[in-house]
């Protein structure tokens, strides 16, 4: 099928108001996690990104709403999400990637530096919970409910149980760096820490392994 010259306009316009709004993005990651989110203003972010004003505004509408964005693409870029196709798999393969994934993002420099940001500014700790912990908590619930559902996990307490599981896995790797304390050789036994998690975890709720 022939692609007509306003087809081509269109998607190349399309691919240039993505990578401008990643742009922003990233402007206002690294201005929020150096100067605090309610130090920053959006002509700050304009200058930071390369663009002016009224584009970070066409893009995100706030201050507030560009946070959010910027959380929810760190959680995409560290793929903690859980796909239609992941209900399928088994259990335990889904479930190690998916803390796998969860503790990268918790432990990188961006993780660290949001959660640290979040002690300083309540404002910043609000925004985060809501675009952050919540979605991905509410996730795992509904992963949880739909395998207990299947007969593949034995779960009362779903909301307990992902609880239960996100804050085994962001390991003291987390804590250490929120502190600002060395991780080197903690960071090391990553692996094997979190096979360990994942180990108890499933004694604890599956019906068969």
């Amino acid at each position: 099928m022939a692609v007509t010259g306003s087809a081509v306009q269109r998607t190349s316009a399309s691919r240039k108001d993505e990578d401008k709004g990643n742009q922003i993005l990233e402007a206002a990651g690294s201005l929020f996690l150096s100067e605090g989110f309610s130090a920053v203003s959006m002509a700050q972010i304009a200058r930071e990104a390369g663009v002016s004003k009224q584009t970070v505004y066409s893009h995100y509408g706030s201050k507030e709403a560009l946070l959010s964005a910027a959380i929810d693409k760190k959680c995409a870029d560290y793929e903690v999400s859980i796909r239609q196709e992941d209900y399928d798999r088994p259990v335990r393969e889904f479930l190690r990637e998916f803390m796998f994934h969860f503790n990268a993002l918790v432990t990188s420099e961006a993780g660290i530096g949001m959660h640290r940001l979040c002690i300083a500014d309540s404002k910043a700790a609000s925004l985060f919970w809501e675009a952050g912990p919540v979605p991905i908590h509410l996730r795992l619930v509904d992963y949880l409910n739909a395998q207990t559902a299947r007969g593949r996990l034995q779960i009362e307490n779903p909301d307990f149980a992902a609880d239960q599981l996100l804050q085994m896995t962001k390991s003291s790797v987390h804590m250490r760096g929120v502190l600002g304390l060395p991780t080197e050789a903690e960071r090391e036994e990553l692996p094997a820490y979190l096979e360990s998690c994942l180990g108890v975890f499933m004694r604890a709720y599956a019906v068969e392994d």
